[in-house]
């Protein structure tokens, strides 16, 4: 690998870090700021849940964490919150094979928070990627039908999975 690569890899990787650090914050101060938010729906319902609840880094094996307590003898509830980041000028649309790597990890991290005795109600995808047309139409498939190729775990994390993007 030339010096050239690696450090255009480290670069990348830097930028995907300090986006994910940078949105975790974000999402911490973001909550204390409701009134003034101009973002989509799903980013606003995001947000609300923050404030209420308590915003984990890099729990359960995933970017973010939002945790739920229940009370004493009852489970946790978490979201899973995972960010994507392209440092590229026109970054590239997700494709099927990298949401089913989202989707796996996301799987992962669930059923590691179930073995704790944790339940996960949601799933989020901060990014500055659009779906391709292909993860799009699986997307639309699992929410609209309730059906699709994949197994029923990938449809429950599929059809849950709200995908935030800037506008």
């Amino acid at each position: 690998m030339s010096d050239e690569h690696s450090v255009d890899g480290g670069l990348t990787a830097l930028a995907g870090y300090l986006y994910q650090t940078v949105g975790v914050l974000g999402m911490r101060a973001g909550a204390h700021q409701l009134a003034n938010l101009t973002g989509s729906d799903d980013l606003e319902a995001l947000l609300a849940l923050v404030k209420d609840n308590e915003l984990r880094y890099e729990y359960l094996d995933q970017d973010a964490s939002i945790r739920h307590a229940l009370g004493i003898d009852e489970q946790d509830e978490y979201i899973l919150v995972q960010f994507k980041y392209s440092r590229q000028e026109k970054p590239p649309k997700i494709g099927s094979k990298v949401l089913t790597e989202i989707i796996k990890r996301l799987k992962e991290s669930a059923n590691r928070a179930k073995s704790l005795g944790h339940r996960v109600t949601g799933y989020g995808l901060i990014t500055n990627r659009a779906l391709g047309p292909e993860a799009q139409t699986a997307r639309d498939t699992v929410q609209t039908a309730n059906s699709s190729p994949h197994g029923k775990d990938t449809n429950h994390i599929l059809g849950q999975l709200r995908i935030i993007t800037p506008r």
